[in-house]
């Protein structure tokens, strides 16, 4: 492991990911966060991330239909 600092975009990316990791166990849904193989620094956010986001907030709609059920 390289011990350079993360770029800021790369730095967005992990707390961002955490947060994913976090929310899902907190909500017990099932989620694995793909790992980032991007080089260089980036925005943050991709269209990976993007997906991993629309995961969890339709497994979460799941989730609260059947609990208002």
């Amino acid at each position: 492991m390289s011990s350079e600092p993360l770029p800021p975009g790369k730095l967005k990316c992990k707390y961002l990911r955490d947060l994913r990791v976090k929310f899902a166990k907190e909500h017990g849904i099932d989620y694995q966060p793909a790992e980032c193989h991007h080089k260089g620094d980036c925005q943050g956010t991709c269209p990976a991330c993007d997906s991993e986001l629309e995961f969890l907030n339709n497994n979460l709609d799941d989730e609260t239909q059947i609990t208002n059920d």
